[in-house]
């Protein structure tokens, strides 16, 4: 009777993740900070049942540094007192964030000094059972304003070793390279062999470790007038930089760059013509290329890209530019390549600025989205959920807040976050906007960050 039982429970199971689980309900939003922030800000998983959210915030001095903060979801279900990590001067430039399935975590920032005094890459280290490290000196990133460049990119392997990335660029002499520095256990932070990459600037999306130890980067190149490419590159310790992997499509920018465990580099870009969306994968052997071939008229507005740890995907993106837009999604298995890509609810409203995406194995996936609110004098953004089941259906979209950030200034261009765990719970977050309901008082950041939970 008990093995019966059993099986049923399992088939029970097996039928709820393939349909989507209707017991698991969105809770209520609560506010993580009550400083204004959330600006440039990262959400991920942390082991099985911790979620840790990275975010900018504005320090009560005013021309002081902005704050890198960071606050922990407990598995109990409620947020931990947020924690200044760091400090950052120059713009709202995303930290670099990276944890791993022990409860492990690093978060890595530029710390940019008065013109031209040189730049610095700093990090802070967090030790499941033990707390925040103190801060760590990493590496110089260069001198001149760190305005144009991209924050630095963290990732974190599973033994503890850690390595991050930098665009590095001198005013004078004019040098161009991606610096590289890794953790090493009873070492400390150890400056790797940087990636030179010559005339070219590089911006760099995203940083890896693949499982032999390879160091994995990639990112866009931009030539001496300007040109753009997807490049990606991989640093074998005691080999050195392997010749640069150069994308063999047209592409004006790219986009959504993720690097799975792997070492496998995935990219999501807007395809110039009438292919609106694409996506790419690069391996040691090359690259490997799928356009969308999805109705467009002119172009798309929004786009994510997930990966999981199973060497899968999925990805969204909106097409059109004028009046209602379609959104469509597509995920890839090992077995299969990409599905051909098929429409996805969207919800009330007319638009779809941006969207977040966090993949699970076996093709399931959470999204969630900003739309245009009806009726709202400073026309804030409504925040929308839905999930993807492994049987391949979306739930219907779920209104999560009606009173999200407004539809201009610094919000739309910081896209909400989601973040799951295997079992299927999620993690969501974005901003809300505080300040008076009327244009003439607008105050455009007037924002702090709200979460909830998928359970």
């Amino acid at each position: 009777m008990l093995q019966f039982l059993s099986v049923v429970t399992l088939l029970l199971s097996l039928a709820a993740t393939a349909c989507g689980n209707d017991s698991r309900e969105w809770t209520p939003a609560v506010e993580v900070d009550t400083v204004t922030g959330g600006f440039s800000s990262t959400l991920t998983r942390a082991g099985e049942d911790s979620t840790l959210f990275v975010y900018l915030r504005e320090p009560p001095e005013p021309f002081a540094p902005l704050e890198i903060v960071a606050a922990w979801l407990e598995p109990s279900g409620q947020w931990g007192s947020p924690t200044v990590v760091g400090t950052q001067i120059s713009g709202f430039r995303t930290p670099g964030v990276a944890t791993d399935d022990a409860g492990n975590a690093i978060v890595v920032w530029e710390r940019s000094q008065s013109f031209p005094d040189e730049n610095e890459i700093w990090a802070r280290r967090y030790v499941a059972g033990e707390g925040w490290a103190p801060p760590e000196f990493v590496a110089e990133s260069g001198t001149g304003s760190t305005t144009q460049r991209p924050g630095p990119k963290a990732a974190l392997r599973p033994d503890g070793v850690a390595v991050v990335g930098w665009t590095r660029a001198r005013s004078s002499p004019d040098i161009r390279e991606v610096g590289v520095g890794e953790y090493v256990l009873g070492e400390g932070w150890v400056s790797r062999e940087p990636w030179a990459t010559g005339d070219d600037f590089v911006r760099l999306e995203a940083i890896g470790i693949d499982l032999e130890g390879r160091v994995v980067v990639a990112g866009s190149r931009f030539d001496e007038i300007g040109r753009p490419d997807i490049v990606a590159n991989r640093f074998t310790p005691g080999v050195g930089w392997a010749e640069v992997s150069v994308f063999p499509g047209d592409v004006s920018f790219a986009t959504n760059v993720e690097i799975d465990v792997e070492g496998t580099v995935w990219v999501l870009w807007p395809v110039p013509g009438a292919v609106c969306w694409g996506a790419a994968r690069n391996t040691t052997d090359g690259w490997t290329l799928t356009e969308f071939n999805t109705p467009c008229e002119e172009g798309g507005n929004g786009a994510a890209l997930s990966v999981d740890d199973t060497g899968g995907a999925v990805a969204v993106w909106t097409q059109g530019v004028e009046g209602p837009v379609s959104a469509y999604w597509s995920r890839y298995s090992e077995r299969e390549g990409w599905s051909t890509p098929a429409p996805m609810p969207l919800g009330a409203g007319e638009r779809a600025p941006s969207y977040a995406l966090s993949a699970r194995p076996g093709g399931a996936a959470v999204a969630l989205w900003y739309r245009h609110a009806e009726d709202d004098p400073v026309s804030r953004l409504s925040v929308w959920a839905s999930e993807l089941s492994r049987g391949g259906q979306w739930s219907e979209p779920q209104l999560l807040d009606s009173s999200g950030p407004a539809s201009f200034g610094v919000a739309p261009f910081l896209r909400p976050l989601v973040a799951v765990y295997r079992d299927g719970r999620a993690v969501g977050s974005w901003l809300r906007y505080r300040g008076p309901p009327s244009l003439e008082e607008f105050r455009r950041n007037d924002v702090t960050p709200w979460a909830s939970e998928f359970r």
